[in-house]
């Protein structure tokens, strides 16, 4: 990110660093096995805005235009400059510099991470750089009653950089890192030796645009940028969705496919009605009150909901009133209840007894 007005544009005699930048992307191209789409969408952006192609009638804005200030943005309302500020530069050594050093960052993280999530991670930096710089030159005049803060205009890519920088060297194990390939630092402290560096051997870099850049980098790694982040990436690719439960009254824990259509079972299937006949009358039997631990009220739950004990209560009437009654008719008034039963409550009946209905008629049928 530099200050002042652009010295150069265009393809003149700036063509040599036009030319080692488009050798150094042919080599990120090459040991990338890829093409990356936001990491070399990116650097066209850049490149385009750089050398300002006449296309139909759309007139490219000059860098005075969207170089981003606290006055420009704040006092004037021109918004759109914290967003296209970051894609013009000043000179060709200007943006040679900043893509060359991009594009390899942006491999690493964009294989890391992912296109989508450092799509995300991009646009975010692009606006908040910007937003961070106007807020850092205006407290530069509070407290230093400055004014001239305020109109400090900066343009280009570095203040990203920057802050792509901090998260890149905070996803690897600590190390050293040699700064200008002199100096060697911690590398978690190389960006601060790279901001003093920078602004030593190149007075017009700005020192407050590349302090905005570590500061947001710093609010990723250490803050709450990065649960933004999360979330955004998230809704933008529609995966954050309300929790879905489904609940099976089973021990397994495990959730089973629906049959297909040929083995699905009617209501009426008296295969059917046997088998449930079976299972009532298993469950009503005192050798089996044990049942799996943890279950004991679901069980009683459901029979309370199904009916079970309705029927109990019912057979044990007809039991009481008319035991001068045969067997056969009292089995059939049983059969009777009980056909109401599963008609009436067929759809509620658990993964386990349609199992065994299934098997006893797969068994007849062999």
């Amino acid at each position: 990110m530099f200050r002042g007005p652009r010295r150069r544009g265009g393809m003149g005699r700036g063509g040599i660093p036009m030319l080692l930048l488009a050798f150094q992307l042919f080599q990120a191209f090459s040991s990338s096995n890829g093409f990356l789409p936001v990491t070399f969408g990116a650097v066209g952006i850049n490149v385009l805005a750089f050398i300002q192609p006449q296309i139909s009638r759309f007139r490219w804005p000059r860098v005075q235009e969207v170089c981003v200030s606290t006055d420009a943005v704040w006092f004037d309302g021109d918004w759109k400059r914290l967003v296209l500020a970051a894609f013009f530069h000043l000179d060709e050594w200007h943006i040679y510099y900043n893509m060359a050093s991009f594009v390899w960052k942006g491999i690493s993280l964009e294989k890391d991470m992912g296109s989508g999530y450092f799509f995300s991670l991009l646009a975010i930096f692009v606006v908040l750089t910007n937003v961070v710089y106007c807020a850092l030159q205006y407290i530069a005049v509070l407290l230093f009653h400055d004014y001239s803060h305020l109109y400090q205009c900066a343009a280009g890519f570095s203040a990203v950089i920057f802050a792509v920088k901090v998260v890149t060297t905070y996803r690897l194990p600590p190390g050293t890192s040699y700064v200008m390939g002199l100096l060697p630092v911690p590398s978690r402290l190389a960006v601060w030796a790279e901001l003093i560096v920078i602004s030593i051997l190149i007075p017009n870099a700005s020192f407050v645009g590349h302090l905005a850049g570590i500061v947001v980098g710093m609010a990723y790694v250490m803050g709450p940028l990065q649960s933004i982040v999360d979330y955004i990436n998230g809704w933008h690719r529609g995966i954050i969705t309300a929790p879905h439960y489904t609940y099976a009254a089973r021990p397994t824990g495990y959730r089973s496919q629906p049959p297909p259509p040929s083995q699905q079972t009617s209501d009426n299937d008296p295969e059917l009605q046997e088998a449930i006949r079976r299972s009532l009358a298993e469950e009503r039997s005192p050798h089996n009150q044990g049942g799996p631990i943890g279950f004991e009220h679901l069980e009683a739950t459901e029979q309370d909901d199904i009916g079970f004990g309705h029927l109990q209560r019912e057979v044990s009437n007809d039991q009481r009133h008319q035991g001068s009654q045969s067997d056969n008719i009292g089995f059939e008034h049983l059969e009777r209840e009980e056909n109401s039963t599963v008609r009436h409550r067929s759809s509620q009946m658990s993964a386990e007894q349609l199992r065994a209905a299934r098997v006893a008629r797969f068994e007849r049928n062999t």
